[in-house]
């Protein structure tokens, strides 16, 4: 992804210690499918173990801002829950990246409203 276009890419200064996971922290629900289905379970269990326990903590600091005002890094520190809810399924109930039993392919679905 070209940092370039996405504007800031630093986390809010209360946030920092996620620095390292900024790289998950995509403006789609089909970036952030890619991501997952792209990244290994280490990899995905690494980041659902650091965004858990600071989910609240988030959650608070986020609800200060109406979604149409929130400032960059706020907007980044978003769509890092964003893809926490992405990769939760995969970490707490199928143990990994994909559905590897679903019906049909996962490209089939299509995002709307993005």
């Amino acid at each position: 992804m070209d940092d370039s276009k996405q504007g800031n890419r630093e986390l809010p200064a209360d946030f920092a210690q996620l620095g390292k996971f900024v790289n998950w922290a995509l403006p789609t629900q089909g970036e952030r499918r890619v991501k997952r289905l792209t990244s290994t379970m280490p990899e995905i269990e690494e980041f659902y173990a650091a965004i858990l326990p600071e989910m609240e903590r988030i959650a608070t600091y986020l609800d200060q801002y109406p979604m149409h005002e929130m400032p960059d890094d706020a907007k980044l520190l978003l769509y890092l829950t964003y893809a926490f809810m992405a990769v939760a399924p995969a970490v707490e109930i199928f143990n990994e990246p994909s559905v590897t039993d679903a019906a049909f392919d996962y490209r089939r679905f299509v995002e709307v409203g993005e």
